[in-house]
This record gives C-alpha cells, structure tokens and sequence, in this order.
C-alpha cells in the first residue's frame, strides 16, 4: 500500500498538462484562434493541448456552407 502512495505522484508527473477553456482564450499562443477556439471548446472540460490543436485543425478543415434565408 505504501508502495502506491509512492508512485502516485510519478504517475500524475506523466499526464500531460490540461487547460480549460476559459485559460485558452486568454493565452497569447491560440490569440489567433480565439473565436474558434470560444466555438469548439466547452464550458467546464479540461483539455490538452494536442486535443485543443486537434479541435481548432477540425473546425478550419470543415467547407464552408452558405445558407440563405434558412436553405442551403
């Protein structure tokens, strides 16, 4: 059991860093990517920053639709 409370903190030393959404739209580094970065992140998830990437890539990858007067 001792032994467990040893390696807790080695193994929380491994995870990588998460940040929430509310710390990304303030960073300097996703500055460019603030809207999208409001629109693809949700409220009270934490997220890596490989998974913020992998969002921001996904959202400017979609085409661009135009809808007009609710068709399209």
């Amino acid at each position: 059991m001792a032994d467990k409370a040893k390696n807790a903190p080695a193994a929380e030393a491994n995870l990588p860093a998460t940040y929430t959404r509310e710390q990304v739209l303030q960073s300097v580094k996703y500055r460019p990517y603030r809207d999208i970065a409001g629109i693809v992140l949700k409220e009270g998830q934490s997220y890596t920053a490989a998974e913020i990437q992998q969002k921001i890539d996904d959202f400017l990858q979609k085409p661009i639709t135009e809808k007009i007067n609710g068709k399209g």
